[in-house]
């Protein structure tokens, strides 16, 4: 269920909770943020960041220009995904940083990773420290 630009998730006894806000530049449809525009694959064009979110077809992730959620930066320490300019904040403490092979930098890799979002799997390019 989506309310504005918010994803909800329905809570015992029917009442519902914000799952996550969608992020400037995606579609809340079917409760999920659904990427709109053209993918990209690490960079992206005024003061947007590229970051995962769920593809229109509403059965795989992909990586989609958004307008920044929070301050900290892709690979900086966090604990919610709202610190984060991706809007992701990873299980292993880090913000979520989309890239193309060989774009993130000297000691950090550009890896396919795994993310669950709304309950859709799939996989990104990723940096990981």
């Amino acid at each position: 269920m989506c309310n504005g630009q918010s994803s909800m998730v329905c809570l015992p006894a029917g009442s519902y909770s914000v799952e996550r806000m969608c992020p400037a530049g995606s579609v809340c449809q079917s409760g999920l943020c659904i990427g709109s525009g053209q993918p990209c694959s690490g960079t992206c064009e005024g003061g947007k960041v590229c970051t995962a979110l769920v593809a229109p077809t509403l059965t795989s992730l992909g990586t989609y220009c958004v307008t920044p959620v929070g301050i900290r930066p892709g690979n900086s320490p966090c604990t919610k995904d709202s610190e984060c300019q991706s809007g992701l904040c990873l299980k292993q403490g880090y913000c979520y940083r989309a890239c193309a092979e060989k774009s993130c930098g000297l000691a950090i890799r550009c890896v396919e990773v795994t993310l669950t979002l709304s309950g859709v799997q799939g996989k990104v390019r990723g940096c990981v420290p």
